[in-house]
Order: C-alpha cells, then structure tokens, then sequence
C-alpha cells in the first residue's frame, strides 16, 4: 500500500511539473492572479429562512475567500418557499452583491436532489409527470387488468432457471408452468425525500419541459439583463432515471420454490416506450420482454437495443433538451449524473453516463470521500469525451462526504489527483448558509467563515486557480484508444 501511494504521489508531482512549463507559453500575470472563470465555484447550501443583508454579507465573506462564485443550492432546512417570491428576491440580492465583487451566480436547478422534481412542484401536477417502470411479477397464475401489458408462461430446468417462454393468456394458470405478468407502474406520492410525493419520468420531453418552465424559465424572466453576464450557468444534479422504481433490475439465479413470495423486478419504462423502441430496433420489445430480465432466446441483442433505447431517450429528453435551452439563454450548462462510477451503476442509473457529456457546456462528475480508489473510471471517462469533442472546462464536485477534518494537504492531494486525471474546474461541497441544528452536519465538508483555516483560504484556491487556468490553455495529448465495455454491461 505505502509503495502505491509513493507510486501516484511521483505520476502526480511528475505530471503537474509538466504542466507547470507550459506556464511560460501563458500570460504570466493571468496565471499569478487568475480571474474569477478560473476558480473554484462552491454550493451554497441555502438552508434557512433568507435575509437579503445576510446573503449579501455572506456573498462577501465568500468572494473574499478566493472563490470564483457560488452556486445557489436550495438544501435541507431551507423555509424560504423554494421558487417563490422571496426566493427570487434572495437571489437577486446575491447576483447584485456578487457583481461588486466581480464574482459569479450560478444557478442549481433543484430542491436538494435528484434534479428534475422542482421540489415536488412537478410531481403533484399528476400521474403522467411521475417515475414508471415495469414490473415483472412471477407468479402462479397470469394477471389481467389494464395495467397488465403483457403475459408469458414458462418452464423451468431441473436446477430451477428458466429455459423456454411463450405467450400466454391473461388470466391463465396451472399446467405446471411459471407465470410472468409485466404490469406498468406509475410512481406513488408517499416518498418523504420528494416532498411528500415521487420523482418523474425524465424518459419524456414533455415532462422535462414542464421542469424547464417550473425551474429554469423564471431565472430568465426576472434576470434578462444578468443571465450569461453575472449569471453563469445551471448546475444539475444526479438526475436519473431509477429513483421512486421498486424491485430489482434481473435475476441470474434459480427461481425460487413457488409461493406468494416472490421477489418484484423493475426496469425504467415511459407511456411511449413501444413505439420508440420500434422505431428504433424495428420490432416489437413486447415479444421479448422475460428476455429483458432472463438469460434465454437472443437475450443479449434484446437487452442490448433495449438499454441503448433507454440512454438515447434519457439524452434526448433531459440532457439535451437542457442543453439546448441553455443554449438559447447563453448559459453553461454542467452538473453530474448519478451513478457515474461503475458500468452496472450506469445502467440501472441512465444506460450509459458518457454519451451526457456532449450536450454539457462543462462537463462534471462527483468525487465523493477521501479516496481514489473506485473513481479512475468516472474521471477518464469525462475528461476524455471533453478532450475529444474540445470542451475546455471539466468539473467535479469535490470534499463531499469527507466530513469535517481534512487538512489543506488533504484538501490539495484530492485534487491534484482528480487535475492529473482531467479536471480542471473544482466545486466544492459546500458553504453552509446556516449552522443552526443539523444543518451543520449536511455531508461535509464544511467550507466556512467558522473554520479557523478560513483567513488562509485563498492560499489553497489560488494555487488550483492557477492550474486550471494552465490545464484549460493546452490540448492533452492521447496516443491510446480505449474500447469503453459499457456495451456489456
């Protein structure tokens, strides 16, 4: 282990004094005091009751501290009703006080996260905005009713798997087969995280739209003459397409002995999935569907054109729908997706993570804790789409979930780490608004006027500042192609 570490301690410092040369090829003074495009960009956990003269003492608390702006995140413990009024009015406040001190507003899209549920605005508007799936019930017999959308009976072997399927009528039973029913379920209002209520369905543009009226489009009415100016970009976050779906993705083991017991499998769905994936694959999913979950028929090509269909409907009604937008509006638009570490996460997350990037402005990923182990992947695989498709910026949400004690070599190991791997743009987890109760203990680390390191800040993100200004100027050089095995998954 300790000779590991000394082995990423020199591919570290070896690659950063390389980078460290290009410095003469720059503008020195830029590179001594990089402006503010350069630098770090934190959450602000908006997490209390807002007062417009403390937003603005804190907006300069932060500028001073050597940040390049803030993200103005509505968190757990804000009373401020989200989106309303005296929201907007807040962050007016914000993007006025930021403006004096040549800093800039972010916005994020969301009540804490995933993004897409506008705090449960969305959601309550009725069933068809909400998450679906579909359910595979095995059973007995084979369900009828209006949510059945199709039925199958099947025989098992003698070490219980499934090895032959054929239709079978709603209704039917017995004759010494095994029953599939696949049900469309459409999310239930109950979930405490939601407000009360469910995630949505981020398979369906119309949906996404709604979102896009509901939580971005009053940023641009009120703030015309800001947005793209003082007002940067809109950050998302995590948003999938797994939440508030029930059950398990696939079984490989046997079949367990019948009974009332059964275990619930899922997949993401949308009202118009048949007809798309038709479109798409030119035949029916409906004859294919215990292939989708079984390993039996030409279950691999199914699963396949299935998964593939479900990250090109992600992409096209969330992704690039945003992004097209922001577009329009002269916004950056970056953020991460959930579950970007690993190729089974991806799928039951989105399908596929990378095929997102191309429509961020700035593409980002999160790096949660202080390791590195499990986060090669998810860093590589940002950073080289941007490379390939010319994307300056790459970002990454950063000292999450480290707690409260890492030190400023701590702070500087992480990311010289995630810089050496593509970064160049860090936004740290987070500033808190408010200390009070539990707000503190919010997945720290917290960065704070409280903290007796925070008069010496700004050593720390001058020094990042600096790299990303060098590491945004050159073009990395690739000798390598890598064949990404998500089509395996």
């Amino acid at each position: 282990m300790h000779e590991a570490c000394e082995r990423i301690s020199r591919f570290i410092s070896t690659y950063l004094y390389q980078v460290l040369k290009v410095v003469v090829l720059t503008k020195y003074e830029i590179f001594k005091n990089p402006p503010p495009e350069f630098r770090g960009v934190p959450f602000w956990s908006i997490n209390d009751r807002l007062d417009l003269k403390e937003v603005a003492r804190q907006i300069a608390l932060i500028a001073n501290c050597g940040y390049g702006g803030v993200l103005f995140h509505a968190r757990e413990g804000l009373t401020t009703p989200f989106l309303g009024e005296e929201w907007f009015r807040a962050f007016e406040s914000a993007v006025n006080e930021a403006k004096k001190h040549s800093i800039y507003m972010w916005i994020y899209d969301e009540l804490c996260w995933p993004s897409g549920f506008a705090g449960g605005i969305i959601p309550a508007m009725g069933s068809e905005y909400r998450a679906k799936a579909l359910i595979m019930i095995i059973s007995d017999r084979a369900y009828s009713g209006n949510e059945v959308i199709a039925t199958f009976k099947c025989k098992l072997n003698d070490g219980g798997l499934l090895y032959m399927y054929e239709v079978a009528k709603p209704g039917e039973e017995g004759d010494g087969y095994i029953y599939l029913s696949f049900i469309n379920y459409v999310a239930s209002p109950g979930e405490v995280w939601f407000n009360g209520l469910s995630y949505v369905d981020l398979l369906d543009s119309e949906v996404v739209r709604k979102f896009l009226d509901v939580a971005y489009d009053p940023y641009v009415k009120r703030f015309k003459d800001k947005i793209g100016k003082n007002i940067l970009g809109v950050f998302t976050d995590e948003p999938n397409i797994s939440s508030s779906r029930p059950g398990i993705l696939s079984l490989r083991d046997p079949i367990p002995p019948r009974g009332s017991r059964f275990p619930i499998f899922a997949i993401p769905w949308t009202n118009n999935f048949i007809e798309r994936f038709k479109s798409m694959n030119g035949y029916n999913v409906i004859d294919k569907l215990p292939e989708l979950f079984f390993d039996v028929g030409s279950y691999m090509k199914t699963r396949y054109d299935f998964w593939r269909t479900i990250t090109i409907l992600f992409l096209e009604a969330f992704s690039k729908q945003i992004y097209e937008w922001c577009e329009e509006h002269r916004l950056k638009f970056t953020g991460h997706y959930l579950h970007e570490d690993d190729l089974l996460g991806q799928l039951i997350g989105g399908g596929a993570v990378m095929p997102h990037y191309e429509y961020q402005h700035i593409p980002g990923i999160d790096h949660l804790g202080m390791h590195i182990w499990g986060s090669l992947l998810t860093a590589k695989q940002v950073s080289s789409v941007a490379n390939q498709l010319g994307k300056e910026r790459v970002l990454c949400e950063t000292y999450g979930c480290t707690g409260n004690y890492p030190s400023f070599a701590d702070r500087k190991w992480i990311g010289d780490w995630l810089y050496a791997m593509g970064i160049n743009f860090l936004n740290h987890h987070l500033i808190p608004y408010s200390m009070r109760g539990r707000r503190k203990r919010d997945y720290g680390l917290n960065f704070h006027w409280s903290q007796p390191w925070w008069k010496y800040n700004r050593t720390l993100e001058d020094y990042f500042a600096r790299l990303s200004y060098v590491l945004s100027r050159g073009k990395r050089v690739v000798n390598v192609l890598v064949i990404h095995p998500i089509g395996s998954a």
